[in-house]
C-alpha cells in the first residue's frame, strides 16, 4: 500500500511539472471530443462511506465528540472542498455544530473568511491539518478496495480510451486521494489516460467553473468539445457555467438536489445504458452532436451572439461579470449570489485584481503566477 501511495505523489510531481497549456484552438482530441469526470459520486460513491468516515476518524483522533451522520454529511456535501466544509461546520452550518470552534480556536484575531477558509491563521492551520490527515486516512481506505466503482464507468472510460477520447478528472477532493482511486480502482493502463485536476488547483471551487475552464485550457479543448459528468447541484451549475454539456449521474446524497440546466439527468450509467455515443450526442452540432438548432429538451433553438473580442481572454469572456450579456450560458447556469461569491471586480482578472492580458491563456497565466 505504502509503495502505491509512493508511486501516486511521484505522479503528481511529474504532472504538475509538465502540465503545460496547448495553445488555444489546438483541439487535443482528433474526434472533437472529451469526457471531464466529477470523482466523489461519480466515479465510485466514495461520500458516505469514504470522506465521512475518514473525517469521522480524524475528529475521533484530536478528542472531538461530535461526528458527521450520515444524514448531517449529505448537507455538509452542499459545501465544496473539505476544509471549507469543516470551516463551515465549525462557524454553524444548518445549525449542526452548537458549540462552535474546538476549545483553543474559540477566539480568533478575526471571524473573517477568504474564499471559504478563516483568516485567523490558527483557525486556518487546524483545518489544513484536519484535511491532511482525512486525505491519508481516506486514501489507505481506497487503496484497500472497498469502495467499488459505480457500474457503468469503466465501459465509458474504456469506449473513450478506444476512440482516442482524452479524460480528465475534475475535483474538489484532494489530488493525492482522487490519484489512489482511479489507480487502484481502474488500473495502470487507463490511470495512465487521464489528466487530473483536483484541490486547490484553483481558488474557487465548485459552483463556480473554475475547474472546468482550467482542464478545457491546459488540455486545449473547446468547449463545445467537453462533456461534463457530475453527480450534485453544485457540480452541475459549474459545468453549465462553463459552457459545456453536463450529464448528471445521480448518486447517494444527491437524489433530490436540483439540476437545473443539465442536458441529461440519469440514475445510474448502467443502468440508464449509458454509452460515448450517448455523450456525443449531448455535445453541440460543431463537435459532432445534435443537429443545429435542436435544443436540448425539444424546446426552442437559441442563437447566442459571439462575446465581445476586446472583453475578457478567450478562456474567460463567459464566465466574470463583464461578459457579453448575450452569451447566456453562465447567467442562467448559475445564480449570481453562488458565483460571485468572492465578488471580484468586473474588469479584474482571476486573482489579485490585475487583468490579465488578452494574448495570454488561463493555463499560461497561472503558471507564471505560481513560479512568482
Amino acid at each position: 500500500m505504502m509503495r502505491l501511495l509512493s508511486i501516486v505523489g511521484l505522479t503528481m510531481e511529474v504532472a504538475h511539472a509538465l502540465r503545460v497549456p496547448m495553445a488555444p484552438h489546438m483541439m487535443a482530441s482528433p474526434t472533437g471530443m472529451a469526457i471531464l469526470f466529477d470523482c466523489d459520486g461519480v466515479l465510485a460513491d466514495t461520500e458516505r462511506d469514504g470522506h465521512r468516515v475518514s473525517f469521522n476518524k480524524v475528529f475521533a483522533e484530536r478528542g472531538y465528540t461530535f461526528e458527521w451522520t450520515v444524514e448531517e454529511y449529505g448537507r455538509m456535501c452542499e459545501v465544496g472542498g473539505g476544509k471549507e466544509r469543516m470551516t463551515a461546520y465549525f462557524n454553524g452550518f444548518n445549525g449542526y455544530c452548537q458549540t462552535g470552534w474546538p476549545e483553543g480556536f474559540k477566539e480568533p484575531t478575526t471571524e473573517e473568511l477568504a474564499k471559504g477558509l478563516p483568516v485567523d491563521p490558527d483557525r486556518l492551520e487546524l483545518v489544513k491539518g484536519m484535511h491532511a490527515r482525512k486525505t491519508e486516512l481516506f486514501q489507505e481506505l481506497i487503496g484497500s478496495g472497498v469502495v467499488p466503482l459505480r457500474p457503468g464507468v469503466l465501459s465509458i472510460v474504456d469506449e473513450a480510451i478506444a476512440g482516442d477520447v482524452p479524460l480528465a478528472v475534475c475535483s474538489t477532493s484532494n489530488e493525492a486521494a482522487v490519484r489512489t482511486l482511479v489507480q487502484t480502482l481502474m488500473g495502470p493502463e487507463r490511470y495512465a489516460k487521464f489528466e487530473f485536476f483536483c484541490g486547490d488547483c484553483v481558488p474557487r471551487k465548485k459552483p463556480n467553473p473554475d475547474v472546468y475552464l482550467l482542464a478545457q485550457e491546459s488540455m486545449g479543448l473547446e468547449k463545445a468539445e467537453c462533456v461534463v459528468i457530475e453527480d450534485s447541484g453544485i457540480g452541475n451549475k459549474a459545468g453549465k457555467a462553463a459552457g459545456m454539456a453536463v450529464l448528471v449521474t445521480k448518486s447517494t446524497y444527491t437524489a433530490e438536489e436540483d439540476f437545473t440546466g443539465a442536458d441529461r439527468i440519469v440514475n445510474e450509467l448502467e443502468a440508464d445504458g449509458v454509452s460515448l455515443a450517448d455523450l456525443r450526442a449531448l455535445l453541440p452540432p460543431a463537435a459532432g452532436g445534435k443537429p443545429a438548432g435542436v435544443a436540448a429538451a425539444g424546446g426552442a433553438a437559441t442563437r447566442k451572439r459571439p462575446s465581445n473580442p476586446t472583453g475578457w481572454p478567450k478562456a474567460w469572456r463567459s464566465v466574470g461579470p463583464s461578459m457579453d450579456p448575450n452569451d447566456l450560458e453562465p447567467a442562467e447556469a448559475v445564480d449570481g449570489s453562488d458565483y460571485v461569491e468572492d465578488q471580484l471586480p468586473s474588469t479584474a482578472s482571476y486573482v489579485e485584481d490585475q487583468r490579465v492580458p488578452q494574448t495570454e491563456s488561463f493555463g499560461e497565466y497561472l503558471k507564471k503566477k505560481s513560479k512568482r
